[in-house]
């Protein structure tokens, strides 16, 4: 299947990517191909190889974004990559290193949505769903009050979303989830 696919996507791009490592492009498919491995895995599931490919995904992007902080795409990656490593980390029990992925993703969605004056409703949707596992890690660790804290401020941004755009289906989703959340 895709699983099989992305491990020989992986091993043939390896090689490529050693022989020139200056060649940024193949770190920004390496890290694709990682994060996708880690979607896999989690999915198989084996969380250890899960967390493997995400922490390999995230160094490569964390090395982009060293090189050119101004890259949305690789910001965005980054971002992305802490949501995934996030997401295994709670799946194998590390809540407290999966909060401060979250944390960290939030911190660097927001920047990127603050420096666009026209974001992609990827970006907006990235913030929110970023803030509904970080509330799910608080609640999983058994910070109520943190994580009510965390659902009430993605209400407050995906309400000003829908006012903009009242007919994406994927902001109402996304208040559906908050919704569904505890806010008391």
């Amino acid at each position: 299947g895709a699983l099989t696919e992305y491990e020989a996507a992986l091993a043939m791009a390896k090689p490529l990517g050693a022989n020139d490592p200056s060649n940024w492009r193949m770190k920004k498919m390496l890290a694709i191909i990682r994060t996708s491995l880690a979607a896999g895995y989690v999915q198989k599931p084996d969380l250890a190889q899960a967390e493997l490919h995400a922490r390999a995904a995230l160094a490569l992007t964390q090395e982009l974004v060293a090189k050119d902080a101004k890259d949305v795409q690789s910001t965005s990656m980054l971002a992305a990559s802490r949501e995934r490593l996030g997401d295994v980390l709670r799946s194998r029990g590390h809540v407290d290193e999966a909060i401060v992925e979250y944390r960290e993703n939030v911190a660097i969605v927001d920047k990127l949505l603050a420096s666009m004056t026209n974001p992609a409703m990827d970006y907006e949707l990235q913030q929110l769903s970023t803030r509904i596992h970080l509330g799910e890690g608080l609640e999983q660790k058994g910070d109520r009050a943190g994580a009510i804290a965390v659902y009430r401020e993605g209400l407050v941004l995906v309400k000003a979303k829908i006012a903009k755009d009242p007919t994406n289906t994927g902001l109402k989703r996304a208040l559906a989830q908050l919704q569904a959340k505890p806010t008391r």
